[in-house]
This record gives C-alpha cells, sequence and structure tokens, in this order.
C-alpha cells in the first residue's frame, strides 16, 4: 500500500524529493509526498529538457537540506608534532564528517522511454560527481 509506505518514510524522518518528467506522472502520488512534510519538495517538469534547466536549482536544494557542519574546535595551543622514521609529519586539517543517506529512483517504464531513461541517468551521474561524497 504506498499511503502505508509513505506514512512509514514520514515516521522515519525520510525526506521524499519527487522529480517527474511529463504529464504520465502519478500526481496523486505525488501530493501525498509533497503533504507528509514541508521539506518534501516537489519538481513536476514538462520535459527532460527541463530537468536539465532546472538542474541547478534541484541541486541547490538537496544540498540545502544537508545539516550545516560544526563549528572546528579551537585548535591546541601547542602544534602535535609526530616524529617517525622519514622524519617530521604534522597532521593535516581535518574535516568533520556526517553520514547522509541519498537515494535516487528513476522511472523506467516504456512510457519515459529509453532515451529519456539514459539521459535521466546521465543527469543523475552528473549531480551525484557535484556533490561530496
Amino acid at each position: 500500500n504506498f499511503v502505508r509506505y509513505v506514512q512509514g518514510l514520514k515516521k522515519k524522518k525520510v525526506i521524499v524529493i519527487p522529480v517527474s518528467i511529463g504529464p504520465h506522472a502519478n500526481f496523486k502520488q505525488i501530493d501525498l509526498i509533497k503533504k507528509q512534510a514541508p521539506e518534501n519538495k516537489v519538481f513536476k517538469l514538462s520535459s527532460v529538457d527541463e530537468l536539465e534547466q532546472r538542474r541547478d536549482e534541484i541541486i541547490s536544494y538537496i544540498c540545502d537540506l544537508a545539516p550545516e557542519p560544526p563549528p572546528p574546535t579551537q585548535p591546541p595551543k601547542v602544534a602535535q608534532v609526530t616524529v617517525g622514521p622519514r622524519g617530521t609529519m604534522l597532521p593535516g586539517p581535518t574535516r568533520p564528517s556526517m553520514v547522509l543517506d541519498v537515494v535516487f529512483v528513476l522511472e523506467g517504464s516504456d512510457k519515459f522511454g529509453e532515451a529519456n531513461f539514459h539521459w535521466s541517468r546521465q543527469f543523475l551521474e552528473e549531480v551525484i560527481q557535484q556533490m561530496d561524497v
């Protein structure tokens, strides 16, 4: 049951961002997803070309959902130095990391078409390459 599945995602605080392309999308399901949480932004696109035009907007929205990294801690007053067989090595800067799960689902039906599927897949590959993963 789609309704229970979407409600289960809401309980787990999963943010869902549907990107529909063309008139054959199930807008009833998309609207149900949107109503579950204010972060569930919907992108209703008329064509694959519009996906390319709005790429930066979609990427920006996804990236803005990630929490800000914590502020850097104060470095120690005396730098730590490690002396090893190869000489002195100073520790490099470290960046706090946070584990986030991201899932992309592509339409693969005959209505969408093989060419559009491959184009969408290429688009997602570009999006992922721009992300810090």
